[in-house]
């Protein structure tokens, strides 16, 4: 017995090394170790292999995936199966579907994103975490990521959906972010990003029936810095002011008759004035830092 074991490790030693014959080794291998479990060198041999095969097959795996390649992701876990075991197998495959589950469901948002259905992204955002929580994630070209280092794509992550420039796995360059609520209302801060929104910058309030006030000026690390310009809409008629903040911190010009502070006086077309203060634009959206 220990004689024909030894044969097996010839074999597989010579023909391993024969290009076109490696699939056939590990055949024979796997033939003599079937036929001689108690022969050390054999066992030792075998688990090797075994171990090179489930790494190639891991990686020819995250290669299907990182294409986008479903079906040769399930097909190359399959031929796992006999060296992995049932349970490894199976939670190889749950991860596949978890990947192919979050493509579909990042592509959903991002033609909601490209349709401008803003609101259609916030309630299955809400929707999402009211369910557990949302765990960070990338798409890119259509593909499921779980980091970038440099391109345009989206990123998805507790502060909603965000889609533009990404640097090591940040928001990078010019880009869009939809922060979203639980109770379906959304903000949109368009401008340029180095983690946080820096420079020239865009900040909308919405909810469910259309924007409510938009903020221009400088940004800086994701707070308002600077003259800023205010408008909105309120009792059929628009507004618009300019303020000063730094860092966030707004510039106080006077109070109203309640005491709040009032940080810009705003005309529409006809000359009625408004005021933005602590509490004339709470609850139309429109909230301090």
């Amino acid at each position: 017995g220990s004689d024909n074991a030894q044969w097996y490790l010839s074999f597989y030693s010579a023909l391993s090394q024969i290009e076109g014959c490696e699939d056939y080794a590990q055949t024979l291998l796997a033939e003599g170790y079937g036929k001689y479990p108690e022969d050390e060198d054999l066992a030792a041999l075998q688990g090797e292999v075994d171990k090179a095969n489930i790494a190639l097959g891991y990686e020819d795996i995250n290669n299907a995936l990182s294409a986008g390649d479903f079906d040769t992701a399930y097909a190359r876990a399959q031929e796992l199966y006999d060296t992995i075991g049932e349970e490894e197998y199976t939670s190889l495959v749950e991860s596949i579907d978890y990947i192919k589950e979050r493509t579909s469901y990042l592509n959903s948002l991002k033609s909601m994103l490209d349709s401008g259905d803003y609101s259609g992204i916030a309630h299955a955002v809400a929707a999402e975490s009211d369910s557990g929580g949302i765990s960070s994630c990338y798409l890119v070209d259509g593909i499921y990521k779980n980091s970038v280092s440099e391109g345009t794509g989206l990123l998805y992550d507790s502060n909603g959906l965000y889609y533009g420039g990404i640097q090591n796995d940040q928001r990078y360059g010019n880009g869009i972010q939809i922060k979203c609520y639980s109770d379906g209302s959304y903000e949109i801060l368009e401008g340029t990003w180095d983690g946080q929104a820096n420079g020239n910058c865009t900040y909308t309030w919405w909810i469910s029936d259309g924007t409510q006030a938009t903020v221009t000026g400088n940004f800086t690390d994701g707070y308002e810095d600077g003259t800023m310009t205010i408008a909105w809409r309120q009792d059929g008629m628009d507004f618009t002011a300019t303020y000063t903040a730094t860092m966030g911190t707004y510039t106080e010009i006077e109070k109203d008759e309640s005491g709040a502070s009032i940080y810009a006086i705003a005309y529409d077309a006809e000359g009625s004035s408004y005021w933005w203060s602590t509490t004339q634009l709470e609850g139309n959206g429109c909230f301090m830092n």
